[in-house]
């Protein structure tokens, strides 16, 4: 997240745009916890991955 932090500002605000349009998508939020594997390691990393997607769609406001 640092070097989007640090990336110029029409790169940061082309990654935050992509990353809240993948947020905004129902198929791909359900593609993203069928993408990790099952087992019970893993399942519960899904929330923090969308916290730090979220933090990074959140950069440029």
């Amino acid at each position: 997240m640092q070097e989007i932090d640090q990336a110029d500002g029409e790169l940061r605000r082309y990654i935050t745009t992509e990353i809240n349009a993948l947020l905004d998508d129902r198929n791909f939020l359900m593609a993203l916890a069928r993408h990790l594997p099952g087992d019970v390691v893993s399942q519960p990393r899904l929330p923090e991955l969308l916290r730090r997607m979220r933090a990074i769609g959140n950069m440029d406001k």
